[in-house]
C-alpha cells in the first residue's frame, strides 16, 4: 500500500527520497486533510487521490481536495470523465454553434466524477448546470441546450457505448467505457505535467455547482 510506503519515504535515507526520479503517490483511501503537506508528497510531484473510495460525501471529499490543492495533483474521479469531456467538446464543436441556455449531468450525485463533469461545464460554458441524482453507477448523461434543440449524450447504465443524440441528426454511437483503475492510471502517467484543465475546474468551477455556502 502506498500509505506504507509513504511512511518510509518520508525518512531521507530511503532510496526513493534520494533517487533522481519521479515518484507517484497514490492516495486509494483515507487520504490526509492536505496531502501536498505530508512527507511524502515532498518527494512526489503528483499525488493522485481515488475519489470514490475515501467514503466521504463527493462534495466534502472535493471541497477537500480542493482546499489542499498544489501544483501536480490530480484526481482519477477526474480522469474518469475525459471519454465524456471529449465527446461533449466536439458536440460543441460542431454547427450552428448556438448559445447554450443551460446543462445537465445526470448520475449518481455522491461520484465525485458527476460533480465534476457538472463543474467543467459550467466552467465551459458560463451558464447554470444541474445535476439530476440517479442511482447509477457513476453519470449517465450529459446534456447541453442551446436554442436550436437539446444536445445530448447518454449511456445506458451498464452500457460501454454513449448515444449523441444531436437535433436533425442520426444517433452516433461513441466509445464511452467505464474506466478501470488501470487505464486511469496508464492515462495519468503517461504525462507527468500539472492538469491546468483540472486546476481551473477545482479553483473555480467547483464552486459554480457545490450548495451555496460551501
Amino acid at each position: 500500500m502506498l500509505q506504507r510506503l509513504g511512511r518510509q519515504f518520508g525518512d531521507a535515507r530511503h532510496p526513493a527520497a534520494s533517487a533522481r526520479r519521479a515518484v507517484v503517490v497514490w492516495w486509494v483511501q483515507d487520504a490526509p486533510e492536505n496531502p501536498s503537506r505530508t512527507p511524502i508528497r515532498g518527494h512526489g510531484p503528483a499525488p493522485h487521490h481515488n475519489g470514490p473510495e475515501l467514503r466521504r460525501s463527493a462534495d466534502e471529499i472535493l471541497r477537500r481536495v480542493r482546499d489542499g490543492y498544489a501544483p501536480g495533483d490530480t484526481d482519477l474521479a477526474w480522469t474518469g470523465v475525459t471519454f465524456w469531456r471529449n465527446h461533449l467538446a466536439a458536440m460543441l464543436d460542431e454547427p450552428p454553434h448556438d448559445v447554450v441556455e443551460r446543462a445537465v449531468v445526470r448520475g449518481n450525485r455522491t461520484h465525485p466524477a458527476v460533480v465534476f463533469l457538472a463543474a467543467w461545464l459550467a466552467l465551459r460554458l458560463e451558464v447554470p448546470v444541474e445535476i439530476e441524482h440517479t442511482r447509477g453507477t457513476a453519470i449517465d448523461r450529459g446534456v447541453h441546450v442551446p436554442l436550436s434543440g437539446e444536445l445530448r449524450l447518454d449511456r445506458p447504465i451498464g452500457s460501454d457505448f454513449g448515444d449523441m443524440v444531436r437535433p436533425g441528426r442520426d444517433v452516433q454511437r461513441v466509445n464511452l467505457t467505464m474506466r478501470t483503475m488501470e487505464s486511469k492510471m496508464i492515462e495519468e502517467l503517461r504525462e507527468m505535467t500539472p492538469d491546468t484543465a483540472y486546476e481551473e475546474v477545482l479553483k473555480h468551477g467547483l464552486e459554480r455547482v457545490l450548495p451555496s455556502g460551501e
